[in-house]
């Protein structure tokens, strides 16, 4: 594909090249990635730069980095490939997005290659891919970063990885709602729910929130930054829960009972 467009790519190496040099590479991996990586973060806060006010973090925000263990199915026995949990097979890699606003998509700064039989709550593993993800941001963004995560992010481990104080990071991580947690929201008065909010700034249908909440404003809707997420700083050194709940499709209300789930 290069070889074709010899105007924006320049020369190529030829195939004999490129094989002596994954040779090379293969040789001393720890090295070669060490030096990939330094290459992809060169590449990108150049890229980042020539954006201008297009790119993430321009506006003087924060960068988000979305983190999610994701499976890939394998149809052969190829590397690493094992049984899922969802029962099926291949790998079960985490996944960091850099997001690029309403606008844009994203992009990966980092992904973790792990076999299938990887867990989705594995600390160390959501450790080690938001700290590539964050190297591989401009210098003069590392501080400035929400780093978000599903409910696989929600263990002590990661959390106060995130939070050390040296890291100054924003978090947002999911957590599991346990009984206690359960008995305690039903106790929440039904005038303190709040309206939840989509990315375009309308009020979700059948969705309330509880947290330190408030209207969403166009400025973090242009971020997608919606009213539904926690948008008032708690105290320094503290955290905040947010609760989200929402009325079932009608669908899934056709298959419950008063008393629980159809059987």
């Amino acid at each position: 594909m290069l070889r074709e467009q010899p105007a924006l790519a320049g020369p190529v190496a030829s195939d004999p090249v490129v094989s002596r040099l994954v040779s090379s590479l293969a040789a001393d991996g720890p090295r070669a990635l060490e030096a990939i990586r330094a290459a992809r973060a060169a590449a990108r806060e150049r890229a980042w730069a020539l954006a201008g006010d297009a790119a993430p973090g321009a506006d003087g925000g924060l960068v988000t980095i979305d983190l999610d263990a994701t499976i890939v199915i394998a149809h052969s026995e190829k590397e690493q490939a094992s049984p899922t949990w969802k029962k099926t097979f291949g790998h079960h890699p985490v996944t960091a997005w850099a997001g690029h606003g309403a606008d844009g998509n994203g992009e990966p700064p980092a992904i973790m290659l792990r076999p299938g039989n990887a867990g989705s709550d594995t600390a160390a593993d959501h450790i080690e891919t938001a700290r590539l993800a964050i190297a591989q941001l401009p210098r003069h963004l590392r501080r400035k970063v929400l780093v978000r995560a599903g409910s696989g992010g929600g263990t002590h481990e990661f959390l106060d990885w995130l939070t050390a104080k040296s890291r100054r990071l924003h978090c947002s991580a999911g957590m599991t709602i346990t009984e206690t947690i359960a008995e305690a929201i039903e106790k929440v008065p039904a005038d303190a729910w709040t309206p939840a909010y989509d990315g375009d700034g309308e009020v979700r249908e059948g969705g309330v929130g509880r947290g330190p909440h408030r209207p969403a404003e166009p400025g973090r809707l242009a971020r997608r930054d919606a009213g539904h997420r926690p948008q008032i700083a708690p105290a320094p050194g503290r955290a905040a829960a947010v609760h989200r709940r929402r009325r079932p499709p009608v669908h899934r209300l056709r298959h419950r009972r008063e008393e629980g789930p159809a059987r």
